[in-house]
Formats: structure tokens, C-alpha cells, sequence
């Protein structure tokens, strides 16, 4: 229950921090391994290059989050 409240939690403000930076953004899936308490989050998301910087810098910055990787 814990680990719910915490992933919902973490999935809003995901949503709230892209919404200031892309045009467009899905949620892909979500990977939870409960054993090392880690959460991957995929998301496909649409924006100016510059924005998705900016993006990039502000999740890396959340002391929720341990890397950020694009492609």
C-alpha cells in the first residue's frame, strides 16, 4: 500500500513537471522491482529540443530519481 501511494505520487508530479515542458507526453509503462525499491518510469513525450533539456535537468533534480535516459 505504501509502495502505491508513493507511485501515484511520483506519477503526478512526473505528469505535472512535463506538462510545463512537452507539447505531448503518453506514460509507456511503469517497471517496479520491489526487491532493490526501484521504479522505471517510460514515458513517450513531444517537445522542442530545448524544453526537453530543461526537462532532463529539473527530473534529475527530484531526490526521488537515480537517472534519466532518452532516446
Amino acid at each position: 500500500a505504501e509502495l502505491e501511494k508513493e507511485l501515484a505520487e511520483i506519477k503526478k508530479e512526473l505528469a505535472e513537471i512535463m506538462a510545463g515542458y512537452c507539447t505531448h507526453f503518453n506514460l509507456l509503462y511503469i517497471n517496479i522491482n520491489k526487491k532493490d525499491k526501484k521504479m522505471v518510469y517510460a514515458y513517450l513525450i513531444e517537445g522542442p529540443r530545448k524544453d526537453i533539456s530543461h526537462l532532463i535537468k529539473e527530473i534529475y533534480n527530484k531526490k526521488w530519481c537515480t537517472s534519466v535516459f532518452f532516446e
